[in-house]
């Protein structure tokens, strides 16, 4: 399903958000990223980030699947660019390797973490 210019509610953290799709406000999740959660390092900043970029703002989305936990799975794009990309380049999340097949994810991840970008300022940190 693709749908484009929705409305972004609320993001509750680096990779979900609550998006008015349609006439309901739906529970959507960033596919191809882990973004930190939180209560880890650089998870308020990768929220507040994220907020600041989509929050009350129109989004293209394209519904991809249901996750474990009931949320659509979806790509989203600010003015024609993926936030996936924008998330991992800046260093605000991980690719989600689990389900990820996307080369252009994985060399943003490895030139963030050589620049030390982001959370990748921590050499000890952890994925969710």
């Amino acid at each position: 399903m693709s749908v484009a210019a929705q409305l972004v509610v609320k993001v509750i953290d680096g990779d979900t958000y609550k998006i008015m799709l349609g006439e309901q406000v739906q529970h959507v999740r960033l596919q191809n990223v882990d973004a930190p959660e939180l209560k880890q390092f650089f998870g308020e900043t990768s929220k507040n980030v994220v907020q600041a970029l989509i929050e009350g703002h129109s989004v293209a989305v394209q519904v991809t699947g249901i996750d474990l936990y009931g949320r659509l799975m979806a790509s989203i794009k600010i003015e024609e660019m993926r936030l996936d990309s924008l998330l991992v380049a800046r260093g605000l999340a991980w690719v989600y390797k689990k389900n990820c097949n996307e080369k252009i994810l994985f060399s943003c991840e490895a030139l963030a973490r050589s620049e030390a970008v982001g959370l990748w300022k921590c050499k000890r940190n952890i994925p969710p």
